[in-house]
């Protein structure tokens, strides 16, 4: 199986996202025109992005991509809520996912799911944003 890095897709960013960069920040500026294009990582869909995210916070790479590989293995490479939700939290924890993340991750597969956390939603505002994430 191949890995997560190597499965990525990747986007860069524009040159008018450079330029607002650039614009930002002196140090920034220089950071941006000594590295060139920034390039990000896609993930296939919204959801697989907030589990990605959720997974990661706060570890190093190389143990995110270890737990993110058994992740991938145990659930597919597209994570459907459903499956997420039928393993469960010990399913979760079991690839070393830490409690609380694990139950934010079946909050939101739940709320995917049943249609109170809608990824095709139009942007809102932060006030809205924040009492959004607040409720899961």
């Amino acid at each position: 199986m191949k890995s997560a890095s190597e499965l990525a897709e990747y986007t860069e960013c524009t040159e008018e996202e450079m330029s607002h960069l650039r614009s930002a920040d002196p140090v920034m500026a220089s950071l941006v025109d000594g590295m060139g294009p920034l390039k990000f990582e896609m993930d296939p869909d919204l959801h697989t992005s907030l589990v990605r995210c959720i997974v990661g916070q706060q570890i190093s790479i190389p143990m995110y991509e270890r737990i993110w590989d058994r992740f991938r293995e145990a659930y597919g490479e597209v994570p459907e809520p459903g499956r997420i939700i039928d393993g469960g939290l010990e399913g979760l924890r079991s690839l070393g996912i830490p409690r609380s993340r694990s139950e934010y991750i079946l909050g939101i597969s739940r709320g995917v799911l049943d249609g109170t956390i809608d990824l095709c939603q139009k942007p809102v505002s932060r006030r809205k944003k924040k009492k959004k994430v607040s409720s899961i």
